[in-house]
Formats: structure tokens, C-alpha cells, sequence
């Protein structure tokens, strides 16, 4: 009966199937794979989740040359053995090389040749030469010579990969985005890819191009990251001879060129562009975007573009350059603006005529007060500039007169602005007069993230890293001869074709690993010399799993979090007393808010005011650190031990819990998160959605200030 009762609560309609199914849970690759292999609508439910994004990565690589040769001590070989010849090559990694070629053209091929799973990729990411900051060729587009045998045996494979992904792209008929990282890209993929009959975004990172290309009219969005060539600066090549060339010297500078040539002004709608990277020259590359497509008409439907400005000291050409390209961008609705881009002086003018419905600014605040002034706008994020930071921070105005200088042109907009993101470092004024400020200039605020503190910041300048390269990849430049055994690489290669072959379609206990012989003995045996029996070390027996005694103890143990919550009158006391003496005629209290949570408290008994309409709001906390003993209800002459420091934490959580619960209460639209999506992290809590019971609900959220992204 039992079981009779297991099979009908099995029996659920399959619309509830695939919501549990596609319900965003956190599924690996290897479940979904279990879950195709149930039944027949599992796997019509699990096959578009699992072959709806593929990423194919060849991660070809440049460099074999072991930088170990003829030195004792090598992994494998004695000291006092001698050199062999096999042994100035990294054949390890030359034949992963070739086993990730071989494996990306495979699947490629197998999906591509599949009349059902080649309709379910939607998103198709293909990485050709290794990872982002590893070497690359000058020139990825000529093969290597005869004498360098292992890199033309890896570019041989990397062409035939690339002759498959010609041959099968046709026939993912639903694709709808493609991603190229480090690939050479040639005119007839270029023609492919217009002519695909669903692909509409593209977007190149670090991808060379033919010397002529057309735009392709096909493409809505188009992303390229950066674009390598010879306008790269070589801070990091510091050669021996004076007299030697720069290893960019070999790059040929059309790429940057071509690459803008593909955009088809008419037709594109989101648009992404890096300019350069933090050892590269910025303006040529802005210089080429505006010039390769001030010849194609205007940006009629362009609605989104985002410029990613490189990290450049020397990033200063004339605001007229910028300008110049905004005027052909009549449709646009959002504009984002990353990096450090070039100063906008205030007194520079913009014609109000132009960007008539941008509704999106996402920007430096220097480039807002520029371009707000006259138009719609009712979304702003905006982050600090370079200049801005300093070894010893303070408020950016003193004054309400230095605050309503910074801020009155954001309240120019013709358009009610409802999201504020003010940059989350340094704050902009003393929290006195900030918040009646924003109060009264932004009175239909729905999102505000702005950063607070009293009269002195907290000295949290980011400095920047040292000793470490965060540039782009540089090129590999060497021509040392690769000579080997002929009828060697055509055996190894054939094994893995073989290796692989059995790993897809094959044997499924063979996707685990390879079951190849190490390739150094492959090379002895064709040799002809016998390898030596290596015994393969014993794991060591392993050790029996006790359970400590606090967790097999079943009595509950007590937490702050199952403790009630005391009545917001008691666990304020401490800050109600803190702040008694209060002005008679405003009933203001005469001390200012010292920390973040005082400024909570504020908001809480109505001090402060805040919009209306408010219904997320983020603090980012530069005030200076204050003793938690102040929020304790006990006695405040205790001595530092542990303990102590211990119960005034919680003390201090008790407190912040219940200025929330009096904040949810007096704020009408404001919701606020109970202490049960609280997720602690260090000395600072992030109030965060973590639950559904606010599903879809405003947020109030406190957020300390390293958890901002750096800019």
C-alpha cells in the first residue's frame, strides 16, 4: 500500500515538473545530466537548462620551451642522469594543449551535428588562446614555421577547431548570443555570423581581425573588450639591448580599426566599448571609434552604451571628442560610463536638444552635473573620480552652500528622479544637513545609497596594488627551433583523438580521466626504450569519522537569534539616554550620530527626515569606529576583557534589531528586514534579501562601506 501511495504522489502534472525542474535551484551540470537520464520529460525539461549556455575552451597555448632544461632536480629525472633531448620540451602541457583542441572541436561537432540539442543553445562562449593574462601570438593569423613542430602542431589543431565552428554554426538555429575570448577572427566567420539567421549579440574580447570588414547589419548588440595592438604601452618590457624591438612592434595596428568597422550605426541598439587597458593609450582608440563611424550615419536606435574608460594617467583629450559622438545618439536611454575617463569642466556646454530621452546615467559625478541639466533623467549612479581620493579624506562640502553647489545640477533633470546613488566614498556632507538636503531636493526618491558620517571621515583610501601586472596579456615572441622525431607528435596526437573519442562517446567510466600512459613514456616506447615501473603510492588507511561531543549532545543550545526581541523602548534605552539633551525648539538631539547605527536611530525617532516614498535605502559607513559599550543597557565601567566585549557586541545587535523594527513602523513603504536575513560578516552586519518572505518587496538595507565594489 505504501508503495501504491509512492507512485501516485509521484504522478504530478508536468507543468509542476518543470517549475521544480527550472525553479533556480542551484543545480550542477552533473545533476541536470542525472536528471535527463530519469525519464523521457525530465529530459525534455533538463536539456534546454543544461545546453542553453555552452562554453567551448580550447585554450590554445604559445611557449613549450622548458625553462628547466638541462638543470638537476627536474620532476622527472635523476640529478646524475643524462640529458635527454625529449626533455627541453613541456610535453605535459603541450599535450593538455592539444586534449582541450581536440576536446572543444568534439563537442562542438556532436552538438552541432544533433537535430534536437542543436536548437537548445541560446548563449555559445568560445576561448582560443588560453587565459585572459596568459601569452598570445603577435600575429595568431600566420602559422608558425616547420622547425617549431610542437606550436604548429597545436595551431594545425586550433584551424581545425576553427573549421568546425564555421561548419556548425549554421546549425544552432536559436543562438542567440556568441562570445569570442582570445580568438582569431577571419572574414568568413565575420560573414557567417551576419547571415545567422537568430544570432543578434556579439561581443570580442581581446580578438584579432581581418585588415577590411564591413558592418554587420545583423548585430543589435555589440560588446568588444579590449582590442590588442601596437597602441598597447610597453611599461613592462624592459629590455637588456636598447637596440631591441618591442614584442608589440610585431602586432599590425588595423585591429582596433576593423573592429569598429563592424559596428552598422543604423541598425545597432547596446553598444559596449573598452578604450585601451591599464598599459595602453586610450585616446587613438576613441579617436578610431569616432572616426570609423561618423561615416555610417546616425545612432537611430541605439538605446544603451557603455564606455569602459582604462585605468590611464595620461587619459586627457578634448571634451569636444565626447560630445561629438553623443550628438548622433538620439535614442539613447542609458549611458554608462566605467573607469577613469576624461574630466567634463562644468562650464563645457552640451546642447539640451541632444540625448532628449536619456532616462539612465550610470557615471562619474563630474560627468552628471554636465550632462543632467535639461534632461529627462530619472535614474543616477554615480561613483567618485581619481582626484577625488586622498591620504586624508574629509567631506566633500563643509557647508550647505558647498552641498547645494555639488548637487544642484542633478535637481535640473526634467524628470522626476526616483533612484539616487551617490558615490559611496567620501561622504558627501555631515549627515545633519545632508538628509534634510536630499529631503527637500529629491523628494521622490525610491532608491538612495549614499555615504554617511559625522564631521570626520574615516581614512578608508583603497591604495592600489603594487608589484603585481593587471594589464592585458602581452605577446610571446620566440623562434627557437622545435625539432623532434618525425612520425612523434602524429602518434601522441592520434592517442589523444582517441583518448577523447572514447571519453565522449565511450566507455562513461572514462570521462573521469585519461587513461593514456604518462606521455613521457609513450615517447620512450616509440623510442624504443622500455620505461621503468613506477609503483603507484598507497593511500594512507583513513581514519574514522567521530562526531565532537557538543554535536552529539541533543540539548538546544541558545543564540542571540533565538532570544526574543525586547521592546524597542528597552533595547534603545541606551541611545534614548546617549541623546536626552535635545534643542527646544526643533527637539533635535544636541549630540550629532557618531556611527551608523546612531544615524538608524535618528531615522527611526523621525530626527532626520527622509522621502517619502523611500523604499530602499543603503548607508555606506565612513564614520570613525566607536566603543560598543555605548549601546549596552549595563553599567558602562566594565573592564576590556573578552567577555565583555562579547556581551556588548550582542548588545549592540539587540539594539540595531529594534531601531529596524521602530524604522519599519514609522516608514510606510520602507520595509525592513528581520533579524532572521541578517548574514553577519566580521564586525560590520549586510542587511540583505535572503528570504522569500520579501519577495518582490522593498529593501532597507545597511551595507558597511568595503562592501562596495571598488572603482
Amino acid at each position: 500500500m505504501a508503495q501504491v501511495e509512492s507512485r501516485e504522489w509521484l504522478q504530478l502534472p508536468p507543468e509542476l515538473w518543470q517549475r521544480i525542474l527550472r525553479g533556480g535551484h542551484d543545480f550542477d551540470r552533473q545533476q541536470i545530466k542525472s536528471f535527463c537520464l530519469v525519464c523521457r520529460l525530465f529530459a525534455d525539461t533538463c536539456q534546454p537548462a543544461l545546453f542553453q549556455e555552452v562554453a567551448v575552451h580550447a585554450d590554445a597555448g604559445t611557449d613549450y620551451k622548458n625553462p628547466n632544461y638541462g638543470r638537476p632536480g627536474s620532476p622527472w629525472r635523476s640529478p646524475d642522469a643524462k640529458r635527454w633531448p625529449v626533455q627541453e620540451w613541456k610535453w605535459e602541457e603541450w599535450e593538455k594543449d592539444m586534449r582541450n583542441i581536440i576536446t572543444s572541436e568534439r563537442r562542438l561537432t556532436l552538438i552541432g551535428g544533433h537535430d534536437v540539442l542543436a536548437t537548445q543553445p541560446k548563449k555559445l562562449t568560445i576561448c582560443g588562446y588560453g587565459f585572459y593574462r596568459g601569452p598570445y601570438p603577435p600575429n595568431p593569423f600566420r602559422a608558425p614555421s616547420n622547425e617549431q613542430m610542437l606550436s604548429r602542431a597545436v595551431f594545425d589543431a586550433l584551424l581545425h577547431f576553427q573549421q568546425a565552428l564555421l561548419k556548425d554554426l549554421p546549425s544552432f538555429s536559436n543562438l542567440r548570443r556568441l562570445e569570442l575570448f582570445k580568438y582569431p577572427v577571419e572574414s568568413i566567420l565575420l560573414a557567417v555570423l551576419d547571415s545567422h539567421p537568430s544570432l543578434t549579440e556579439l561581443r570580442f574580447v581581446f580578438c584579432w581581425f581581418p585588415e577590411s570588414t564591413s558592418p554587420l547589419t545583423s548585430i543589435t548588440t555589440l560588446s568588444f573588450g579590449f582590442i590588442p595592438g601596437s597602441h598597447a604601452l610597453p611599461l613592462y618590457f624592459d629590455p637588456d639591448d636598447d637596440n631591441a624591438s618591442s614584442p608589440y612592434d610585431a602586432i599590425p595596428d588595423h585591429h582596433v580599426a576593423s573592429a569598429f568597422d563592424l559596428i552598422s550605426p543604423p541598425h545597432i541598439e547596446y553598444l559596449d566599448v573598452t578604450f585601451g587597458s591599464q598599459d595602453s593609450a586610450v585616446e587613438p582608440v576613441f579617436k578610431k571609434l569616432v572616426a570609423r563611424t561618423s561615416g555610417h550615419g546616425e545612432f537611430q536606435r541605439l538605446q544603451s552604451l557603455l564606455w569602459n574608460f582604462a585605468d590611464n594617467a595620461g587619459c586627457s583629450f578634448s571634451t569636444p571628442l565626447i560630445f561629438q559622438f553623443l550628438e548622433r545618439t538620439p535614442a539613447l536611454r542609458k549611458l554608462t560610463v566605467q573607469g577613469y575617463p576624461p574630466s567634463l569642466p562644468i562650464n563645457d556646454t552640451f546642447p539640451t536638444m541632444c540625448l532628449p530621452i536619456l532616462d539612465t546615467l550610470d557615471c562619474p559625478l563630474h560627468w552628471a552635473r554636465v550632462l543632467v541639466p535639461g534632461r529627462p533623467l530619472q535614474e543616477l549612479r554615480l561613483y567618485r573620480s581619481r582626484e577625488s581620493s586622498g591620504p586624508a579624506p574629509s567631506n566633500v562640502a563643509q557647508s550647505v552652500q558647498e552641498l547645494d553647489d555639488c548637487l544642484r545640477p542633478l535637481t535640473l533633470s526634467t524628470s522626476t528622479i526616483t533612484t539616487l546613488h551617490l558615490p559611496s566614498y567620501p561622504a558627501p556632507a555631515p549627515v545633519w544637513f545632508l538628509f534634510p538636503y536630499l529631503a527637500a531636493r529629491f523628494p521622490f526618491l525610491c532608491d538612495l545609497r549614499v555615504a554617511v558620517a559625522g564631521e570626520v571621515v574615516a581614512n578608508r583610501y583603497y591604495r592600489r596594488r603594487c608589484g603585481t601586472r593587471a594589464g592585458p596579456p602581452s605577446p610571446f615572441m620566440d623562434a627557437t627551433k622545435q625539432l623532434v622525431e618525425e612520425g612523434l607528435l602524429e602518434v601522441l596526437e592520434q592517442d589523444v583523438r582517441k583518448d577523447v573519442e572514447t571519453t565522449l562517446t565511450g566507455n562513461p567510466a572514462a570521462t573521469q580521466s585519461s587513461r593514456l600512459p604518462y606521455v613521457l613514456d609513450r615517447i620512450m616506447a616509440f623510442r624504443g626504450v622500455e620505461a621503468a615501473v613506477k609503483e603507484e603510492p598507497k593511500p594512507p588507511p583513513s581514519q574514522p569519522f567521530v562526531l565532537p561531543l557538543p554535536l552529539l549532545d541533543p540539548s538546544p543550545r541558545a543564540s542571540i537569534q533565538d532570544n526574543p526581541l525586547p521592546i524597542p523602548s528597552i533595547a534603545l534605552a541606551p541611545l534614548d539616554a546617549h541623546f536626552a539633551e535635545r534643542d527646544p525648539q526643533t527637539g533635535i538631539p544636541l549630540s550629532k550620530p557618531q556611527t551608523a547605527l546612531d544615524l538608524v536611530y535618528f531615522f527611526a525617532r523621525g530626527h532626520y527626515p527622509l522621502p517619502s516614498t523611500i523604499q530602499s535605502l543603503t548607508l555606506y559607513s565612513c564614520f570613525e569606529e566607536a566603543s560598543l559599550s555605548r549601546y549596552s543597557r549595563a553599567s558602562g565601567l566594565r573592564l576590556k576583557r573578552l567577555e565583555n566585549w562579547s556581551k556588548d557586541q550582542k548588545e549592540e545587535e539587540l539594539c540595531t534589531k529594534a531601531a529596524l523594527e521602530d524604522l519599519s513602523q514609522r516608514g510606510g513603504s520602507l520595509s525592513v528586514l528581520r533579524h532572521n536575513d541578517v548574514s553577519e560578516r566580521g564586525r560590520d552586519r549586510v542587511y540583505c534579501k535572503t528570504s522569500d518572505s520579501l519577495e518582490g518587496g522593498p529593501i532597507w538595507c545597511l551595507t558597511p562601506e568595503w562592501e562596495r565594489p571598488l572603482r
